[in-house]
């Protein structure tokens, strides 16, 4: 994908301890304090300023001192918990084991109780909590067959959350909220798990492709309502559209050894890398940072030199726009949503994150890639 860029300078411009500590009421990837943590961690590691590692002790200390209502992944503590187990081989602050140990408690509870309501959504609801246990390698035979009991009750008549307002008739057809999301969910069970989420994994794919579209810019909008099949449109993005929908059916054709799989995925490939509606963004929900990640990580799932240099294309794209924002930012007070904001899936530190450090890993696997 390209060499790293060197972000420190901006990012001693842009962190505010105070934005980041004492008005944030949120701790998760989506909303919250979670993107802060990373970019001071990475910051004082690549520096070893101890300014920065006194903040760092200060927002740890915050908000695990202080009680929280949000135990999702992507407004809540999963979030920050998730971000705690993923930095501590680095050794900066005593364990916290017992912490997240209780933590896990906790969202053992929630997860249940999403499950309970049928509840999906990764990043309100039991996937988001789910990735958490995956990444914490706490994911145990009886979760994953919760979530199991949870999908086939759509035989029942009882379906899952992805259907909008619980309508057969009506799916989200994207990441975050939709089928595709918990077909990711079900390939990160596959690679810990084996097959016992095969069956699923292709009913829900077949799923994905009945709603394929003919005679459109794009094969997936990113839903489709009521009996008359009315589509919300889609553009290349992680959280809906063909770019999503590529990977999951590329990435389960490989890993079910299923030709048919990997062959339409080649096709819309062959498509998708020729489109520019993507939009003008740097936030890893949608635009051009999560858009050269998902092409890098196909690359390395094909090593088809296509997606290599599709990957090249928009991180140069993410790259020059981040530049062009950051300098009308500071004279002319634009883009103040962006660049005053440290989520990592919203705001500055998913770009800083991506692009410029050791954390890039982490990024992509809160892109469920």
């Amino acid at each position: 994908m390209g060499t790293d860029n060197d972000f420190r300078p901006f990012f001693s411009s842009l962190y505010d301890k105070q934005s980041a500590i004492d008005k944030e009421r949120f701790q998760g990837i989506v909303q919250g304090s979670s993107g802060a943590l990373l970019c001071l961690i990475q910051h004082y590691l690549f520096t070893h300023e101890e300014k920065f590692k006194e903040e760092i002790y200060a927002l740890i200390d915050k908000t695990t001192s202080r009680p929280f209502s949000n135990p999702s992944l992507g407004y809540g503590i999963a979030g920050f918990a998730w971000v705690i187990s993923l930095v501590e081989k680095f050794k900066l602050f005593e364990s916290m084991d017992e912490w997240l140990n209780d933590i896990d408690k906790v969202l053992e509870q929630y997860y249940y109780l999403m499950l309970y309501k049928k509840d999906l959504d990764y990043f309100r609801g039991a996937s988001g909590i789910l990735f958490y246990f995956i990444e914490r390698d706490r994911l145990s035979n009886i979760k994953v067959e919760s979530f199991i009991d949870c999908l086939r009750e759509r035989e029942k008549g009882i379906p899952p959350s992805y259907y909008i307002d619980r309508d057969r008739n009506s799916i989200n057809l994207g990441t975050p909220h939709g089928i595709t999301g918990v077909i990711l969910i079900l390939l990160l069970i596959k690679e810990q798990k084996g097959g016992i989420v095969d069956f699923l994994i292709v009913e829900l794919l077949e799923e994905l492709l009945s709603y394929k579209k003919a005679n459109k810019p794009y094969l997936f909008p990113r839903s489709v309502t009521d009996k008359d099949e009315e589509e919300a449109p889609s553009i290349i993005a992680w959280c809906y559209g063909d770019l999503m929908a590529s990977y999951v059916i590329l990435k389960a054709g490989l890993m079910l050894g299923r030709k048919k799989y990997i062959h339409f995925a080649n096709q819309m490939l062959n498509e998708l890398v020729k489109r520019e509606d993507c939009q003008d963004n740097l936030i890893l929900c949608h635009g051009y940072t999560s858009t050269s990640l998902v092409f890098n990580k196909m690359f390395e799932l094909t090593n088809n030199e296509m997606l290599n240099n599709a990957s090249i294309k928009w991180h140069k794209r993410s790259v020059n726009a981040f530049y062009i924002k950051f300098e009308r930012y500071k004279k002319y007070q634009l883009f103040e949503d962006y660049f005053e904001n440290a989520s990592l899936f919203y705001g500055y530190s998913g770009f800083l994150l991506s692009f410029g450090g050791m954390f890039r890993k982490g990024c992509e696997k809160a892109l469920l890639l």
